[in-house]
């Protein structure tokens, strides 16, 4: 039964491609809807008719479509109406030539030898994290701001527009300008703009307490040298920026990670300020051209665009009236990372997890088209692009799934420049139809799936089309959703204070917005939470707990737990400074996580529920971002494996030795960790692999005796990467969470070596990073919150479920969830 949900995904999909009104591929055919009649008793049902004339199909495609075509004239009506369905809704795209193709992983172009492999050994480089983040591109030179992911030693770099080879990255200005905690140095590039006098600007965010976050100003022509660098008042991450000449003088519009506000900066003055933006956050803006005055600043928060004129922008107003212009339709709850416009009123945009960019001309009504397409790739941000003085459009693609070759440079002469160059006049861009392959109509490779699974799609290849749809449509009612019921709902979070005047703090010391679960446990009638410490001055507490039950209709505060004495500043060691993962264990005992900070190593408490009396407190041999853990109880004592931030390896910590150690994982990037239940011996480690969609075991035998090496086993494949939560139940049924993903998939471990994946809950329209945090009790209620980032009510959304035939054991019993925003949200 675990089939049915793939067969009801590629359903869903076809139903989509239905909704969205695709223009026809032939001249006369047609394609219609309808919905029989119906008796009482019957199960409603949508079936598709297709209508294909006796055509001749050379007269209609082109010679390079002859074979697609002859495929389709042999295919079975129903695939073929698919096939139809899904190639309508491909559009045209640009045609990019390829400048560079690393075959290897991208690299530095360092002073010496000697100075990688010693960055190597001792993981200051890691070329496996660098991932390019915004470019600008200036004569015969490209500049990219990379991520600053761990062992990435330089964030701005350059690199040559023609080499005979793939070149090497070349810091900017030079080595000697990049260091972390050095304010005087460049930290963390963002965004990069290039203005009409050669010079480069670039938002450094600063990724350290100590730094505020700066802009510096290089000039190109005279041998990269710094012209400015002014350093903004507040703290945060920086986005992206566009600039805005005037005759009066330059000026920078600023987007900022996470607050509703942007940033000016006049440069004549070297004056910074920000513009109140009621209710949205700003994450990709882009400027209106030079020749189109009053010019506009467009904003992309969510799924929402809007505008505001630069001419109140530039009067240094404090409040932006912003104007609603409309919603993309592509990727409706999806962030637009980047925008960008042309001298001609196009913008260009992408959305984290697309494998598209889309253009726009803003003369016409909101309606995006495809502007350039590549098959399945899957990181958050696959692209970064940017239009040079002469109007060629430069990107880079970026795909984990194709190492080592993982990284293009390309171009496409469209003769269009960006909205700060000076006027051109277009050409027509050369065009290229994309052609989905036969063997991906239900979004996946069919031909290498099991053979169970073939021979059903085989056998719908041979019905007819009403009584294929009939068949798939009715197996849904056996596809029933796991019964979840709300127990709170905040509007807004808030701590249990001590007094009312701990509230009035001095400003900025508390946000109840920056209020943000990430890890969770459950023991008895108190549910736990670990909270995301972004900054120091913002959230005072990290790790809380409510009842699971309130004595009043009103929903509770967050306790601050063991007390709020235990929670101190940064730098305080012998306190709480950062909780991260959470667990119970058999005894009555909560085990905490603790990141530390700057000053302090890194922590693991065990704190004794029944009295809330701190039992061990574990301090670890370095200074990294811890991550989750698991513990793993035996006779001869219990164990902790913990996974850290981005590193490839875990560590294992004895309770009874009171030692910790490091097991390392070759080249396998840990990110979130589970494992099997106790009566599932010989127990293992799973493990999902950062930015990837794999997921691996381990038998952790191995690690209780002390190893230091292991070689986990691939399991098998999710279908989406970055899995930052797991969870196995006692069954041996894991439940994932997925980076920027509205929903909660499963996985039945006894299967293996089968890896078949459905949908255990998801939420229409979450865009929050990771909106899900879940636990099991004791008594195996599974218990969850969902965050919602975005203002408005929605409605469910349907998805693949589970057949419930298969699911008796989750269904029987009493789940519950938490759902709570800062914002109003839906109850689903």
């Amino acid at each position: 039964m675990q089939s049915v949900c793939k067969i009801l995904r590629g359903l869903a999909r076809t139903t989509i491609s239905l909704k969205t009104k695709p223009k026809p591929l032939l001249a006369n055919h047609s394609m219609t809807l309808f919905r029989p009649k119906q008796h009482k008793s019957s199960t409603p049902a949508y079936h598709l008719r297709v209508i294909l004339p006796s055509v001749n199909v050379e007269q209609v495609l082109s010679s390079a479509d002859l074979l697609i075509a002859k495929e389709v004239r042999t295919m079975s009506p129903f695939l073929c109406a698919i096939f139809l369905l899904q190639l309508s809704s491909l559009s045209t795209a640009t045609n990019f030539s390829l400048v560079y193709e690393w075959h290897d992983e991208l690299d530095y172009e360092w002073p010496s030898e000697a100075i990688r492999t010693q960055a190597l050994r001792n993981g200051t480089f890691e070329p496996e994290h660098i991932e390019p983040r915004y470019m600008a591109v200036y004569g015969s030179r490209l500049f990219l701001s990379l991520t600053k992911n761990v062992g990435i030693p330089v964030t701005l770099v350059s690199l040559p527009t023609n080499s005979a080879s793939s070149p090497k990255l070349t810091p900017v200005p030079s080595w000697d300008m990049h260091r972390m905690g050095d304010c005087n140095m460049i930290e963390s590039a963002s965004g990069l703009k290039i203005d009409s006098l050669g010079r480069l600007w670039v938002l450094d965010s600063s990724s350290s307490v100590l730094c505020n976050p700066k802009l510096w100003i290089i000039d190109l022509m005279n041998n990269d040298s710094t012209k400015l660098i002014h350093q903004f008042p507040e703290n945060g991450l920086m986005n992206d920026l566009v600039l805005d000449e005037t005759p009066n003088g330059t000026i920078a519009y600023i987007s900022w990670w996470g607050v509703q506000h942007i940033v000016v900066f006049c440069l004549e003055r070297n004056e910074s300020w920000t513009v109140d933006l009621p209710e949205i956050d700003v994450y990709s803006i882009a400027l209106s051209p030079k020749n189109q005055e009053p010019r506009q600043l467009y904003l992309g928060p969510t799924s929402e665009l809007y505008l505001i004129s630069v001419t109140e922008l530039r009067s240094a107003t404090q409040t932006a009236n912003l104007k609603l212009i409309g919603k993309w339709t592509e990727y409706l709850y999806s962030i637009p990372y980047r925008m960008l416009m042309d001298n001609h009123g196009t913008i260009y945009v992408t959305f984290c997890y697309s494998n598209s960019i889309f253009s726009w001309n803003t003369s016409q009504p909101l309606q995006e088209q495809i502007f350039h397409e590549v098959t399945a790739l899957y990181p958050d941000w696959p692209f970064t692009f940017a239009l040079d003085e002469n109007g060629t459009f430069w990107m880079t693609e970026f795909d984990e799934e194709k190492r080592p070759t993982s990284y293009r440079l390309l171009k496409a002469a469209v003769i269009e420049k960006s909205s700060e160059a000076l006027p051109v006049t277009p050409a027509i861009p050369t065009t290229s139809t994309t052609i989905l392959e036969p063997q991906n109509l239900f979004g996946f490779n069919w031909r290498t799936k099991t053979s169970a699974f073939r021979k059903t799609l085989e056998e719908a290849g041979r019905m007819a089309p009403f009584f294929v749809t009939n068949f798939l449509l009715g197996l849904s009612p056996l596809a029933t959703a796991v019964n979840f019921n709300q127990v709170y709902q905040w509007k807004e979070l808030d701590y249990e204070w001590p007094s009312k005047a701990n509230t009035t703090m001095k400003a900025g010391t508390f946000e109840p917005k920056q209020i943000y679960p990430i890890y969770m446990a459950v023991y008895g009638t108190m549910i736990f939470l670990s909270l995301e410490k972004n900054t120091d001055i913002t959230i005072p507490v990290s790790l809380v707990s409510l009842s699971t039950k309130s004595g009043s209709s009103a929903p509770p505060r967050l306790t601050p737990f063991p007390s709020w004495d235990m929670h101190g500043e940064a730098g305080d060691c012998d306190k709480i400074e950062a909780a991260k993962g959470l667990e119970v264990d058999s005894v009555g005992r909560l085990w905490v996580l603790d990141d530390g900070s700057s000053k302090c190593q890194p922590k693991l408490w065990i704190f004794d529920l029944n009295n809330y009396a701190t039992e061990h407190v574990h301090l670890f041999p370095f200074r990294s971002l811890m991550q989750d853990l698991v513990l793993d109880e035996t006779p001869d004592g219990t164990f902790a494996y913990i996974s850290q931030w981005l590193r490839p390896h875990i560590f294992v910590f004895s309770l009874e030795r009171n030692e910790s150690w490091k097991v390392n994982f070759s080249r396998l990037i840990v990110h979130s960790i589970t494992l099997s239940s106790k009566d599932q011996e010989p127990r293992q480690l799973y493990l999902t692999k950062w930015n990837s969609k794999e997921l691996y075991s381990f038998p952790v035998a191995a690690l209780r005796n002390g190893t230091r090496t292991a070689n986990p086993k691939l399991i098998g494949n999710w279908t989406k990467i970055q899995t930052y939560r797991m969870l196995m139940d006692n069954h041996g049924i894991i439940y994932a969470a997925f980076k920027w993903r509205n929903f909660i998939s499963s996985y039945d471990t006894s299967l293996y070596p089968l890896f078949e994946e459905c949908r255990l809950h998801d939420v229409a329209g979450l865009i929050t990073a990771t909106p899900f945090t879940f636990a099991l009790d004791e008594g195996g209620t599974l218990w969850m919150t969902v965050f919602d980032e975005l203002r408005e009510l929605r409605g469910p959304q349907p998805s693949c479920r589970r057949a419930s035939s298969l699911y008796t054991k989750i269904m029987a019993r009493s789940a519950v969830i938490l759902v709570f925003s800062n914002m109003i949200m839906s109850i689903v």
